[in-house]
C-alpha cells in the first residue's frame, strides 16, 4: 500500500497521500499519480479475484484526492484523463461485472459530485487546441454519456460534439494527416475522436456525415502508415 511506480521510477506515498506534492523531479510523474490509470486496475481486481481490499483501497484513493485537490491541479488535460479513469473503473466495479462491487453509498455521491465539477472545470477551462483539447472532449462527452440524469448532460454532450468537429476540421490537414505531421500524436487524436464516434453510436447520438468522412481519410493514412 502505498508504492507507486511510473516511467520507471517508484515511490513509497505517505496514507493518506499528499496529493500536492510531488515526490520526483519529474513533473511527469505527478502528473501520472493524478491522472489515475491505476483506478481501472482495482476495478480488474475486483472482476477476477473479488477482492473487497482493492475496491476499499480505490474509493479510500479518490476520496482523498477529492479531499485535498483543488479544481484543475496541474492541468486541464489531466483532469481529463482522471475523469475518464474514474469513470471507466467506476464502470468495471458496478456495470460491467455479474457482481456489483460494494461501494459505499455516501462515498459514491461524492464521486459523483466530484466527476460534475471536474467535468463543468473543462467546459470552462478547454485546452485551445490541438492533443489536449481531443482528450477533454472526449471526457465532456463520456460523462454527459455515462450520467444522462445529470442536469447538465445534455449541454456536455452538445459542447463535445460540436467542438470535436471542431478540432477534427482544425487538426487534419486535407490529405486526413494531422496537422502536427507526427504519427504519434495523429494515432493519439485519432483514438479520441473514435472513442468519441463510438460511444455516439452506442447511444444513439447522431455525428454529422462531415465528422466520418474526416476520421474516415485519418484513418486512410493509419492504415498506410
Amino acid at each position: 500500500v502505498g508504492r507507486f511506480e511510473f516511467n520507471g521510477e517508484p515511490h513509497v506515498l505517505s496514507d493518506p497521500i499528499d496529493w500536492l506534492t510531488n515526490p520526483s523531479r519529474d513533473i511527469e510523474w505527478h502528473i501520472l499519480l493524478h491522472k489515475f490509470y491505476y483506478a481501472v486496475g482495482f476495478s480488474l481486481a475486483w472482476q477476477r479475484e473479488r477482492d473487497e481490499r482493492a475496491v476499499q483501497r480505490w474509493s479510500q484513493l479518490i476520496d482523498g484526492w477529492i479531499a485535498q485537490t483543488p479544481a484543475g491541479f496541474i492541468a486541464a488535460d489531466v483532469t481529463g484523463r482522471r475523469v475518464q479513469n474514474w469513470i471507466y473503473s467506476l464502470h468495471g466495479l458496478l456495470l460491467d461485472t455479474q457482481h456489483p462491487a460494494p461501494i459505499d453509498a455516501t462515498f459514491l455521491r461524492r464521486m459523483l459530485h466530484s466527476i460534475h465539477d471536474q467535468t463543468e472545470f473543462l467546459c470552462a477551462n478547454l485546452t485551445p487546441k490541438r492533443n489536449h483539447r481531443t482528450l477533454e472532449l472526449l471526457a465532456i462527452f463520456l460523462a454527459g454519456v455515462v450520467f444522462p440524469e445529470f442536469e447538465r448532460a445534455a449541454a456536455w454532450r452538445e459542447l463535445a460534439l460540436r467542438e470535436t468537429l471542431a478540432n477534427v476540421r482544425a487538426d487534419l490537414l486535407p490529405d486526413g494527416v494531422h496537422c502536427e505531421l507526427s504519427t504519434d500524436y495523429h494515432h493519439l487524436a485519432v483514438r479520441n475522436w473514435l472513442q468519441v464516434r463510438r460511444l455516439a453510436a452506442d447511444n444513439g447520438y447522431a455525428v454529422p456525415r462531415e465528422f466520418d468522412r474526416a476520421l474516415e481519410a485519418a484513418l486512410e493514412f493509419s492504415l498506410h502508415v
